[in-house]
């Protein structure tokens, strides 16, 4: 087992939070974790990958062969994070982010900037090798724009490649689109929710942030 965690060490503002297993899940998780990583986490952890801060209940448990997790802040009674923790089909461990909903007083101060630098240093600690969440654009959530300014890639639709002035259409990601001051302008206003995977690869460049 590897040593306890010394890069946590730089997250020790965050504080404990309540940490439970759903049901009697605990020696099933225990044991998928254990598979998973080779060891079973602190929960620091947990908390860290699902964005968990202070204040908040964290569950966890079994779902189709993936680690399950949900994250509830106590402060306001609601629910707040949801992910699972699986193997792709090449065998990569993948951290699947369904929902993260953070408080309106933070959402622009920078904050899914610092949860998600804490999620890529748990996911290097455990081996977690993607990332994926869905890009959604509403009246609170601008993950359609945030996400890929973070790093995370997807392949456009062939409905929104056809709405692309001209000039970017040879973009078939947003990773390519984004490559022009223009291509992340047009984005920013005509950008919309797309159900496919906002995919991050945890190995790629350490220095990004």
């Amino acid at each position: 087992m590897p040593a306890q965690n010394e890069k946590l060490s730089q997250f020790n503002a965050i504080k404990k939070s309540n940490f439970r297993f759903f049901g009697n899940e605990e020696f099933s998780a225990r044991t998928l974790g254990e598979a998973f990583f080779g060891f079973w986490p602190p929960q620091d952890i947990f908390h860290l990958l699902i964005g968990a801060e202070g204040g908040s209940e964290l569950f966890l448990g079994t779902l189709y062969r993936h680690l399950y997790l949900e994250h509830y802040e106590t402060d306001r009674l609601g629910l707040s994070g949801i992910c699972r923790i699986g193997k792709s089909p090449r065998g990569d461990l993948t951290l699947v982010q369904e929902l993260n909903i953070h408080r309106a007083d933070k959402r622009n101060r920078g904050e899914g900037r610092v949860i998600f630098q804490r999620q890529l240093e748990a996911c290097r600690e455990l081996g977690i090798r993607r990332i994926v969440m869905i890009g959604r654009r509403n009246r609170v959530e601008w993950g359609y724009y945030a996400l890929p300014r973070f790093g995370f890639d997807a392949f456009l639709p062939q409905e929104i490649r056809e709405r692309i002035p001209p000039q970017l259409r040879e973009a078939t990601t947003l990773s390519e689109l984004f490559q022009a001051a223009e291509g992340r302008e047009w984005w920013r206003a005509n950008g919309r929710t797309m159900h496919v995977p906002f995919v991050y690869q945890v190995d790629r460049d350490q220095n990004q942030f």
